[in-house]
This record gives structure tokens, C-alpha cells and sequence, in this order.
């Protein structure tokens, strides 16, 4: 008669087991489904600031063409031995 009451715990732990890894499973999908959404989400903000970058035309754009003949002065005056 001792030999059923083992049976039962083996079938019991057993079951035990089972749930706890088919919880275990369900919290790896969810986790795996969270990760693949943060990924499409980072890629599409990606893409949004590079489109963004690619298309800004600068305001104003300086003009530093009044300063190349000063420059050029200048680097005459440098001695070049």
C-alpha cells in the first residue's frame, strides 16, 4: 500500500514540473514578442532620424570668402624655410 502514495506524488511533482516550465515558456514568448516590438520600434525611430538628417537644408549657410584674401596675405608672410 506504500508503494501507491509514491505514485501519486511522482504523478503530482510531475504535474508540478510541467506547469511551472509551461509558465516559464509563456513568459519567454512574452518577453521574446516585447524585445521583437522594441526592435521594430527602435528601427522605425532609426529611420526617422537618419530621413530627418537627410533632409534638413541648413538655415543659413556662413560665407567665409571675404576672409581668403586675409588668408593668403597672411600666409605670404610666413616664411617658408
Amino acid at each position: 500500500m506504500a508503494g501507491g502514495c509514491y505514485g501519486r506524488d511522482y504523478d503530482y511533482l510531475q504535474k508540478t514540473e510541467k506547469a511551472t516550465m509551461q509558465n516559464l515558456n509563456d513568459r519567454l514568448v512574452s518577453y521574446l514578442d516585447k524585445v521583437h516590438f522594441l526592435e521594430a520600434a527602435n528601427a522605425t525611430l532609426e529611420r526617422q532620424i537618419r530621413e530627418y538628417y537627410e533632409k534638413k537644408v541648413p538655415i543659413c549657410q556662413r560665407d567665409y570668402s571675404c576672409y581668403l584674401k586675409t588668408i593668403d596675405c597672411l600666409q605670404e608672410k610666413i616664411p617658408t624655410e
